[in-house]
């Protein structure tokens, strides 16, 4: 457990131009991400903002020209490496009143974007996540959706559990090929913890709602909720416990640097 919390705060300024929507990404050496859509749902146009720097300067580089459509809802901007990154999301058409989803991938820091593998993929998703090594999950109504990024291999599906089925599940995490989480509202925890197709239940100390969760290797992780709730695994997500903390604010995000360093970020108190 860490042993003091203190507050950071440095400041980036991006560019705003009218109406327009961003997610951002901080890569492990320093670069601060965003990607921006301007447009509303007949005419949306999405670009990358990035800053090497710490602010000093920006490239910009539209994601894919006309070819690609702007992502309306991002579930997913993560790093592979430095200059590799993968972007998923959702457009809205709205002359086929229909949501389609796509993924890019960079190679080259966002000069260029193109599609990764993905087979299978499903086509309405609450969340996706990319985990260090490159494994994949994607949460949907039925389940949970994984593959690996530079596999050619066949994706899995992980089903919820019919007999117990977890409708509050709204959260997904890829820890490492074949460990895969499922979490949400009240409490609701699901994981891959057998060679089985089916998401198993996992008893967790709390019932508010879990909004994060991250390893900082295959076995040591948090995950964050509302009024302050933190609970940590270190045994892969079979069991966890209470992390205290003096605050009841609601938790957000949070970033595992290793065992002894985390990041925290909060929102209103609930």
């Amino acid at each position: 457990i860490p042993p003091s919390w203190f507050a950071v705060e440095r400041k980036i300024e991006f560019p705003r131009r009218g109406s327009s929507s961003f997610v951002t990404l901080l890569t492990q050496n320093g670069a601060c991400v965003q990607y921006m859509l301007f447009g509303d749902q007949f005419n949306a146009v999405g670009s990358v903002h990035a800053s090497f720097d710490h602010g000093q300067s920006m490239t910009v580089h539209p994601v894919g020209g006309t070819s690609l459509s702007g992502l309306h809802n991002v579930t997913e901007f993560a790093e592979v490496d430095s200059v590799t990154w993968l972007l998923v999301g959702s457009h809205d058409d709205s002359d086929d009143r229909r949501t389609y989803q796509h993924q890019y991938i960079t190679t080259d820091a966002g000069v260029t974007w193109g599609y990764p593998y993905f087979p299978n993929y499903p086509r309405s998703v609450y969340d996706s996540h990319l985990g260090y090594h490159g494994d994949f999950c994607a949460l949907e109504r039925d389940g949970l959706y994984t593959t690996r990024i530079w596999s050619q291999s066949q994706s899995k599906f992980f089903f919820r559990d019919g007999a117990r089925p977890e409708a509050s599940l709204n959260r997904c995490y890829a820890v490492t090929s074949g460990l895969y989480f499922a979490f949400g509202f009240n409490g609701s925890l699901c994981g891959t913890l057998d060679t089985s197709s089916v998401l198993q239940r996992i008893t967790v100390p709390t019932s508010v709602s879990l909004n994060a969760m991250s390893f900082a290797d295959s076995t040591f992780g948090i995950c964050v909720g509302d009024s302050g709730v933190i609970i940590q695994t270190i045994d892969a997500g079979r069991t966890w416990k209470h992390v205290a903390i003096n605050t009841k604010n609601k938790f957000m995000s949070v970033h595992l640097l290793n065992r002894q360093s985390w990041l925290l970020v909060t929102g209103n108190r609930e």
